[in-house]
């Protein structure tokens, strides 16, 4: 357990210097602000989409709070692009997260994980491009899950309709599991959430 913990300084502080450096080479051309609420997490996220050189590329800042008191802080940065002219509509992503966790009441724990993801968008044909369904899900294995924890899930899915221009709602769903080293895994989330998403 010391070793894991001496060395997430060094891990973590990598990655954050590779996201700072794409964030300074980038051109920010769009931002959104999203947030989910349900009876038991509320989820805010700042968005920015920047071109530098790979196409649509999402950078991420977002938090997660529980009625448990456990606050989850996410950064990412993710790739997006049309899945090709023989799938109109469908939009793919791969990319990479950064997620902290502190827990005091359920099982007292913190945990962190660089994880790997993909997103999948597909608007819905026959709704002036206004109906899309999306989904993400990203996966840390043990060895780069750190302090308390040893392996880490995140996953969403939603349904979402473009109210305005620059306003989207959407229904979705989604789940948060992280594997602990000294005790059972824990499900920081599982719930179905009400969301808007405002671009600007």
């Amino acid at each position: 357990m010391t070793a894991r913990i001496q060395v997430l300084p060094v891990k973590i502080s990598t990655v954050a210097l590779l996201l700072a450096l794409l964030i300074s080479v980038s051109t920010v051309s769009a931002q959104e602000i999203d947030m989910t609420l349900s009876n038991d997490s509320a989820q805010f996220r700042y968005i920015t989409h920047s071109n530098a050189g790979f196409g649509d590329s999402e950078i991420d800042f977002g938090v997660l709070y529980t009625n448990s008191d456990e606050v989850m802080g996410m950064l990412g940065l993710m790739v997006v692009d049309d899945a090709g002219s023989g799938s109109p509509g469908l939009k793919v992503g791969l990319g990479i997260k950064a997620f902290t966790v502190s827990a005091t009441k359920a099982g007292d724990f913190d945990a962190a994980a660089l994880s790997l993801g993909a997103e999948l968008n597909y608007t819905l044909p026959g709704f002036s491009d206004r109906l899309a369904l999306n989904g993400q899900i990203f996966y840390a294995p043990d060895i780069v899950s750190f302090m308390d924890a040893n392996r880490y899930m995140y996953s969403t899915a939603r349904v979402e309709y473009e109210v305005l221009p620059q306003a989207v709602v959407y229904l979705g769903y989604r789940r948060v599991r992280i594997g602990l080293s000294e005790m059972p895994s824990v499900t920081l989330d599982s719930d179905t959430h009400l969301g808007v998403q405002f671009y600007f």
